[in-house]
């Protein structure tokens, strides 16, 4: 509630700050009005889609859903707010169908993506899904490694994950009032 007098406050002193970047959750970006979003000054909001698939998010009690996913696209593009997709490669469960699903709901918002947050699935003993593998390998625990020792068919992370940073750079290219750092 204190975050659109914060950016007032900043704006005035800063003429040239462009506006914020926010973290959220798809089931809490519905919460916030798109008049907050904008007087917030907020630029880009950053959620966690992981996959575009409600089976795979269900498997892993992902918060988000494909309705809420869209929803919140939606409600970023109405707002003219960019968006920030994180995506998760190499979930158990994932295969050619599914990552196709989220490339396509990718290229269907690219109006609004300005860059990728892509990650490569990395396993901690300790974790949920660590416990439930069992002995995981040194590649499972990577997050550098694309593929993991429980995959059924590594090429396919390899080629979503190729198909994922050739889409993740043609949107850092369209979009060139990204912040540099954003492409390192």
């Amino acid at each position: 509630a204190m975050l659109p007098e914060i950016y007032q406050r900043i704006k005035a002193a800063n003429p040239n700050f462009k506006g914020f970047v926010v973290q959220t959750t798809a089931a809490q970006l519905k919460k916030m009005d798109p008049e907050f979003l904008q007087k917030a000054g907020i630029r880009h909001v950053e959620i966690g889609v992981e996959s575009y698939n409600d089976s795979i998010l269900r498997a892993h009690k992902k918060p988000a859903n494909e309705q809420l996913i869209d929803e919140s696209a939606q409600k970023l593009r109405n707002a003219g707010i960019g968006l920030i997709p994180n995506i998760m490669v190499g979930l158990p469960g994932e295969d050619q169908n599914t990552y196709k699903r989220t490339m396509d709901w990718l290229n269907r918002n690219s109006d609004i993506v300005s860059h990728v947050n892509a990650y490569n699935l990395a396993l901690y003993d300790e974790s949920e899904l660590g416990k439930k593998i069992g002995a995981l390998s040194n590649a499972d625990k990577d997050e550098n490694q694309i593929t993991k020792s429980f995959h059924v068919n590594p090429q396919v992370h390899k080629d979503f994950a190729n198909e994922l940073f050739a889409y993740a750079s043609r949107q850092l290219d369209k979009h060139p009032n990204v912040d540099a750092t954003a492409k390192n």
